[in-house]
């Protein structure tokens, strides 16, 4: 009994033994510094100190997670073993102290970290808790930093407030990297894993490594780009403002989105942002995304990037900046603008404008500029704006409507949308081939379609339609300004058409309904039509009032109205089929043209100058309004029909000038009250036939005697009067008379061979 009693005694006193040794080896706060360079796992690496630093002593245990604050001190490294795992609670390290994690190695740092010095080797530092770390200037964080059981608040109290991170950082998910409040920064120079978060609230994250995964939340206030970066992961990007330096050089190498619920802004500062076959979409659906690209920026590599956009989304492409990628607007409306001087954005790139999204420039007189082709199924619009394209095609399924748009360039047009702005321009240096549908121009506003000075349009065997059915389209061919001889430009409604001086409307022109008003604003005043002018039935072609002239240099297909007061319409085309009404104030032909058609002549002149015109078929001239005929230096041919002049409703007066000539072929009639002048120098060789009413003769030139050449015929009830006051009627050939023959003080001398009188 004596001895177990011993042997209990003797256990209990190496237990004691056992609790005062660890109680002194393992006690909690206690500080540490190192005294020499050595193992982490030393004894004689360090000193200790159980008051807080007041007194130290040889260190009797090394470092744990229950010690208070641990020093590296100046000019110790400390090493570690290779694959150790180990914790502390505060580490402090001095300029010019080093720590080195071996190879495998982790350091879990729980509540702060104070760096002057350098961390190095190929372990890691990793969190648990919410450390805060103090990353000083001067310091070398080299080793990776790793976020997998906690997360951080980092930061720097120096001038700069800028922590540098100088090793790869992972961060978990459900991790979170916090840049402290308040203007602080945090560069990280080598590769960053984001699978959790960064964020920071008024600070900056910068990123120098070469390779960026988000695979989780960016929200810091400030994210900064300042190397070149491969940028993969579709995690989310919603910090205030996300910035390419000028030394930022990005590579998209997946999917890459920008926006949040709030409002986030993507600067390229000068920098790039590229990547092959790869999409960044600035995602404005819940918020807006300003993106702007300053000077020497460059987004995308000829095509081969592609930015979306959805939302709402606001795009300042400066001076002297290369949007290369192609830009597709997804939903919503992005607004485009340039607020240096000139105000044009240019995108080199392809723009795809999906249905029922909005490409808008902004109000206030700001362009875009559209090096690439287009494509437009939703709408272009800009009030005050401009849109200028310049690219080899322009597809418009949509609505185009800001209030300037100019071609600019040799573009192929597709598509059959909507043109509604308020001006249309084809600029010196475009040339407008119409590619594949028909095309229309105008809408519910008052549209001007300007080809200017060395523009063109072609209709390429298609029919562009200028549409004033809704509102007015006004049409202005300058200077040096061609259409071509292929397909049709057609009018509908109101449109009126300005033919300027050295102009060329090579172009059929077709008027399907409505009124076109055509004119020439320039000294002289005569609008030149190249090709076939046809007018259909119900609709009107008006030569402008006020002294304006239209020449038709083509045929003439007339099933509708031609008018013009005070001015005039000038035929040198070779074919004038009239089916409708001819009422201008003047027609004029002057040139070899056949003439055929049923429908009325009644301008107030119609007059051949320096022309020969054959009739095709009984004509008549003359209606409701008074009618003067003009021939002079011309030829006019009945062509074996009758030629008609109608003075029932209103008298005609016919004027035969010198060098004029009716010749022998047909029949000239006369009805209702028709005078004839036949001057000196003139030659009247048709057969005259005076039906109904009164057709007086006279010559008001010297001597007085009109010379009619062929046969007379003055029917029943109709009457042939020579003027009163002394003029004379000489009748070279048969006269034969069943009505009656008139003149006081009058002269008939008859050189014919048969003279006919069942009359008076």
């Amino acid at each position: 009994m004596l001895f177990f009693k011993k042997y209990i005694l003797s256990a209990l006193l190496i237990l004691i033994s056992l609790l005062i040794f660890n109680a002194s080896a393992f006690s909690s706060n206690e500080y540490f510094r190192s005294v020499s360079s050595g193992n982490w796992n030393s004894t004689s690496t360090w000193e200790i100190s159980f008051n807080s630093g007041g007194t130290w002593s040889a260190a009797t245990s090394i470092p744990a997670d229950t010690s208070g604050i641990v020093t590296i001190q100046s000019p110790n490294t400390v090493s570690t073993p290779a694959s150790l795992n180990f914790i502390t609670n505060t580490l402090n390290i001095n300029a010019g102290g080093i720590l080195s994690l071996g190879s495998g190695s982790s350091l879990s740092i729980k509540n702060s970290l104070t760096l002057f010095g350098t961390i190095t080797g190929t372990g890691s530092v990793k969190t648990l808790g919410s450390p805060q770390f103090n990353i000083r200037n001067g310091s070398s964080f080299i080793t990776p930093l790793i976020l997998d059981a906690g997360d951080l608040n980092i930061y720097n109290t120096d001038g700069g407030n800028t922590a540098e991170l100088r090793g790869a950082i992972t961060i978990f998910p459900n991790r979170t990297l916090n840049v402290n409040a308040g203007g602080y920064g945090v560069k990280a120079y080598n590769n960053v894993t984001n699978n959790g978060i960064i964020s920071g609230n008024g600070s900056s994250f910068t990123m120098r490594g070469s390779n960026f995964i988000n695979n989780g939340t960016i929200n810091p206030t400030f994210f900064n780009f300042d190397s070149t970066t491969l940028l993969d992961g579709p995690g989310i990007w919603n910090g205030a403002n996300i910035n390419i330096n000028a030394s930022g050089n990005v590579t998209l190498n997946d999917t890459v989105v920008f926006g949040s619920t709030a409002t986030v802004n993507v600067n390229v500062n000068g920098g790039t942002i590229t990547g092959a076959n790869q999409f960044l979409l600035l995602d404005g659906s819940a918020g807006q995304v300003n993106f702007t690209v300053n000077a020497n920026g460059t987004v995308g590599t000829s095509n081969t990037t592609n930015v979306l956009t959805r939302g709402s989304v606001l795009m300042n492409i400066r001076n002297t900046t290369f949007f290369n990628a192609s830009l597709n607007i997804k939903s919503g409306t992005t607004t485009v603008f340039n607020d240096n001087s000139g105000n044009t954005a240019v995108f080199f790139g392809n723009i795809l404008i999906d249905a029922s999204t909005t490409l808008n420039v902004s109000g206030g007189g700001y362009t875009v500029l559209a090096r690439g082709n287009v494509i437009n199924n939703g709408t272009i619009s800009g009030g005050g704006s401009s849109f200028t394209t310049r690219g080899t095609f322009f597809t418009n399924s949509g609505t185009i409507n800001p209030t300037n748009f100019n071609f600019d360039s040799t573009t192929s047009l597709f598509g059959s949308g909507i043109w509604s702005g308020s001006n249309i321009n084809i600029n010196s240096s475009g040339n407008v081939s119409i590619a594949s549908n028909n095309v229309s121009f105008g809408s519910s506003n008052v549209l001007g379609f300007n080809i200017n000075s060395g523009g063109t349009l072609n209709p390429n065997t298609r029919t562009v339609t200028f549409n004033g059915t809704s509102n007015t389209v006004n049409f202005t061919l300058n200077a040096n300004g061609k259409t071509f001889n292929s397909g049709i430009i057609q009018t509908k409604g109101t449109v009126n058409m300005n033919f300027r001086n050295s102009s060329f409307f090579n172009s059929p022109l077709k008027v399907n309904t409505g009124q076109t008003t055509g004119f020439n604003d320039n000294t002289g005043n005569t609008g030149i039509l190249h090709n076939t002018l046809t007018i259909d039935a119900g609709a009107v072609f008006a030569v402008s009032g006020g002294g304006y002239n239209i020449q038709a240099d083509s045929n003439v297909f007339n099933n509708g109205t031609i008018i013009g007061s005070g001015s005039a319409f000038i035929m040198r085309g070779d074919i004038f089929m009239n089916s409708g009404s001819v009422f201008p104030t003047n027609f004029n032909f002057n040139d070899t043209s056949s003439v055929s058609g049923t429908g009325i002549w009644d301008p107030t002149s119609l007059n051949f100058n320096n022309a020969l015109v054959s009739i095709l078929n009984n004509l008549s001239f003359g209606g409701p309004n008074s009618l003067t005929v003009n021939v002079s230096n011309s030829s006019l041919n009945a062509n074996n029909f009758v030629l008609t002049l109608n003075g029932i409703q209103n008298p005609v007066g016919f004027n035969l000038n010198n060098l004029g000539t009716l010749m022998n072929s047909g029949k000239l009639q006369t009805q209702g009250n028709v005078s004839l002048n036949v001057r000196n120098g003139s030659d009247f060789n048709v057969p005259l036939k005076v039906n109904t009413g009164t057709a007086s003769i006279l010559n008001d030139n010297a001597g007085n005697e009109a010379i009619l050449n062929n046969t007379i015929l003055v029917d029943a009830g109709a009457v042939l009067n020579v003027q009163g006051g002394g003029y004379t009627l000489r009748a070279n050939d048969t006269l034969t008379n069943n009505g009656s023959i008139s003149g006081s003080g009058s002269t008939l001398r008859f050189f014919g061979t048969v003279l006919t009188n069942n009359g008076l």
